[in-house]
């Protein structure tokens, strides 16, 4: 199909519902990393317990110097576990341009992101090549352009076209092992 001539055409509002999503999708990585690796160094420094105990002399500098850093890393690695929380405070405040959401035009070679705010209308034009990752879920699909900016495209957005249209023409355009698409 040529798309050139009838490009896809979707709409994404930015509303909270979206957003709250993708924060989730996006912290999955980082719960499936930064646990484990949470749990070995807690295990680790307490497995290093006894030899500090067992210390000839106890010298509360140098139990202090070993923990400290240990322990920052633990706790900088608990939090990335966790997904900072988005409110709807939060996306008064980042949405503000976003009111109106954006269109996204599909091509054969290339896709346009169009986004209008109530002065400014902004357009990029982009190549599939520039595209890190491309996921579906079950109401989205997400563009990565690197590995933390992606951009969304909702599948209830369609103006001419169907989510399945979008997923032939990215799976035309891009490697197999840069499209996760639902079955």
């Amino acid at each position: 199909m040529n798309y050139d001539i009838d490009p896809i055409i979707v709409h994404t509002p930015y509303t909270f519902k979206q957003m709250k999503e993708y924060q989730r999708y996006f912290f999955r990585h980082f719960r499936r990393i930064s646990l484990p690796l949470f749990v070995f160094l807690t295990f680790m420094s307490l497995m290093s317990l006894p030899i500090i105990i067992d210390l000839d002399y106890f010298n509360v500098l140098e139990i202090f110097q070993m923990f400290i850093p240990a322990i920052a890393m633990i706790f900088a690695l608990g939090l990335m576990s966790f997904a900072p929380f988005y409110t709807k405070k939060r996306h008064k405040t980042i949405a503000v341009g976003l009111q109106n959401g954006q269109t996204c035009v599909f091509r054969n070679s290339e896709y346009d992101t169009e986004m209008q705010d109530s002065d400014v209308m902004s357009k990029t034009t982009c190549s599939y090549n520039v595209i890190y990752r491309a996921v579906e879920t079950k109401k989205m699909f997400y563009l990565f352009t690197d590995k933390q900016i992606a951009t969304l495209v909702d599948k209830q957005g369609f103006k001419n076209k169907t989510p399945e249209d979008l997923r032939q023409l990215l799976s035309r355009n891009l490697p197999a092992n840069k499209c996760k698409f639902l079955k």
